[in-house]
């Protein structure tokens, strides 16, 4: 079944194939161990690159593989990412209480979910991918991804409510050296972007802490 699924995504263009590898709540650890490797390799056979959540750097991946961390700082996550980069892995960023769009702004945002924390404009913007987890060297680092889950979402003016503004500080942490990001002046320029998108339409959240 998986072949045939990975032979169907390997027709489009693209050097990754994202096979997720968490919340296998309902598999034995046996079983997962035995399952990722396998299904890993039907990618790589099909001339792909497998990305999956830092859980399957409990199992051997191959060779080149790309590890997507969601972690909130927790010793397990941290230590599974670590575990990917020995075992010659590189790492998408995506913390959970940085970068997940699907979180509430604080206690009164009618959408959103709460398990990685409430995350305000300023939480998506004070961290810094080249020293978020100890031990792994800026080299290791592919890059970062935002995520946006649609539990709570049910239109589109949903998404643009938690995805802006907070989409636009995670670009500039992933592109910007860390001299450049200045919480104070990004919230001015920010706040510039807010006339832009009353004319787009864009229903972004209107935070207390930006101008």
């Amino acid at each position: 079944f998986l072949g045939d699924v990975f032979n169907a995504l390997a027709t489009e263009p693209g050097r990754f194939i994202h096979i997720g590898g968490d919340e296998a709540i309902g598999t034995s650890h046996d079983d997962f161990v035995q399952f990722v490797p396998r299904a890993a390799a039907l990618v790589v056979e099909r001339g792909r690159t497998p990305v999956m959540w830092h859980e399957a750097a409990a199992t051997t991946m191959p060779p080149g593989s790309v590890v997507q961390y969601w972690g909130v700082g927790q010793d397990e996550a941290t230590e599974l990412a670590r575990r990917a980069v020995a075992a010659g892995a590189r790492l998408i960023l995506s913390p959970g209480n940085h970068a997940y769009l699907d979180m509430k702004y604080d206690a009164d945002t009618m959408l959103g979910l709460e398990w990685a924390g409430l995350v305000p404009v300023s939480a998506s913007y004070d961290w810094e991918p080249a020293t978020l987890i100890e031990g792994v060297a800026e080299g290791s680092i592919v890059g970062v991804e935002s995520a946006l889950w649609s539990e709570t979402t049910p239109d589109r003016a949903a998404v643009e409510h938690l995805a802006f503004p907070r989409l636009a500080g995670i670009a500039e942490i992933a592109w910007s050296p860390p001299t450049a990001l200045v919480w104070d002046d990004y919230r001015q320029r920010l706040a510039a972007h807010g006339p832009r998108w009353d004319v787009a339409g864009v229903n972004y959240f209107r935070s207390p802490e930006v101008p």
